[in-house]
């Protein structure tokens, strides 16, 4: 065998079994991915093998004056080694950021879901006070930090109409939001 033989057989494997990996990890999600700046990005990294998919912040409208809450969801796929299957799912991190002129929610504010009248309670929240970032019109910015599995971000993404309870604090949810959670579900997901 030739060293350029060599050269040209090993140049082959190592382009290859990458690109089947990639191709595999690919396979759970990505059918309804964007590209970066857009509302729902996957970034998947070549060194560890992982993606995360990001649905960056959406307004939520709220009753309550003076305050505002968004909703980020953040999925992050890891690969099996030595499976067939070539990731293994996490859960769905859901985060909220509240800004308002007070303290709005508690320690843990119960996250809860009305979709077409059917309830769904996720995994419960958990709130941090952000006072490092307390603007000079004393606005208080809370992060309330969240998780739903796989089968709850489903059923939120294909309902027409879905209600959300967190704290004291209850909305429907918009259209926009609701279209955001279904391309961030067919990125993360996979489409079905």
């Amino acid at each position: 065998m030739t060293l350029a033989n060599m050269f040209f057989r090993m140049t082959f494997l190592c382009v290859l079994i990458p690109a089947i990996f990639t191709a595999q990890a690919g396979s759970t999600g990505g059918a309804g991915c964007r590209q970066e700046g857009e509302e729902v990005e996957r970034k998947d990294d070549r060194f560890t093998g992982e993606a995360t998919v990001t649905l960056k912040p959406q307004e939520i409208i709220t009753s309550a004056p003076g305050q505002r809450l968004k909703v980020a969801l953040e999925y992050k796929i890891k690969p099996r080694r030595g499976a067939a299957q070539s990731v293994i799912p996490e859960m769905v991190n859901v985060i909220f950021i509240s800004t308002a002129q007070a303290r709005v929610y508690e320690r843990d504010p119960q996250l809860a879901f009305l979709i077409g009248g059917e309830r769904v309670r996720p995994v419960p929240a958990a709130v941090h006070d952000d006072y490092s970032r307390l603007s000079s019109d004393k606005v208080v910015t809370q992060t309330i930090f969240s998780g739903m599995t796989e089968g709850t971000l489903r059923r939120i993404s294909r309902g027409k109409e879905v209600e959300m309870k967190l704290g004291a604090t209850e909305v429907k949810l918009s259209q926009n939001v609701l279209t955001a959670f279904r391309s961030f579900a067919a990125c993360a997901l996979g489409g079905d």
